[in-house]
């Protein structure tokens, strides 16, 4: 076949894009099950780690049981919603989380808030999902940065956008404030947005549906 003539080409390609396409097929299928073992031992590292639970041991059976033994997982709907919602099994915690989801600067950011089941402070913040940029929006994983949520006043009385504010707060002396990152103005902002949004939308849940009653 002549090398510079058209079949040739097409032929080439073709044949390119077969071995590379079965290459990541085959690469996938190999791996699916791989990949979904660690999102799930992730998922179930930050739900121990937001609710305190105890682990007996580093593998990912010992994450399963913490959970499973420590959570009790529901489901509920509101307004064409599914929320994930954790509520430990030891009554006397007197706390609740719940999955939340919002737009960051690149893509969305996933995690759990825990609060206390009054709803009236944040306890925990953590994420299970952020593709903010390194360095500077992605900043919002480090512990300092979460530690400051831990024991926040959720202002109700405050208009939706400002119950709880990342950033320079209008009030003097605000108890429901936290640190922006410096440099990641836009991530801090969006966190912000979602947070606040999300909250809004559990109050709701909880009130319309009464599943905390």
């Amino acid at each position: 076949m002549n090398k510079n003539s058209t079949s040739y080409t097409v032929f080439f390609i073709t044949t390119l894009t077969l071995v590379f396409g079965t290459g990541v097929s085959l690469v996938h299928h190999l791996t699916k099950d791989m990949l979904a073992e660690n999102e799930l031992l992730h998922h179930n590292r930050v739900l121990a780690k937001a609710f305190s639970l105890e682990v007996s041991g580093p593998a990912a059976s010992d994450y399963i049981q913490a959970v499973e033994s420590g959570l009790n997982v529901q489901t509920q709907s509101l307004e064409n919603r599914e929320w994930t919602v954790y509520i430990p099994r030891d009554e006397e915690q007197h706390l609740i989380g719940f999955k939340f989801q919002g737009r960051g600067v690149w893509d969305v950011i996933t995690g759990i808030l825990v609060l206390d089941k009054d709803l009236e402070h944040i306890r925990t913040l953590e994420f299970l999902e952020q593709h903010e940029t390194p360095g500077l929006g992605a900043r919002i994983e480090e512990e300092w940065f979460k530690a400051e949520f831990q024991g926040l006043r959720i202002a109700w009385d405050k208009p939706l956008h400002q119950r709880i504010i990342i950033g320079p707060s209008p009030d003097p002396d605000p108890v429901n404030q936290v640190d922006a990152i410096t440099g990641a103005t836009q991530t801090s902002t969006a966190l912000m947005e979602s947070l606040n949004r999300e909250l809004d939308g559990f109050k709701r849940l909880t009130r319309e549906t009464g599943f905390l009653d």
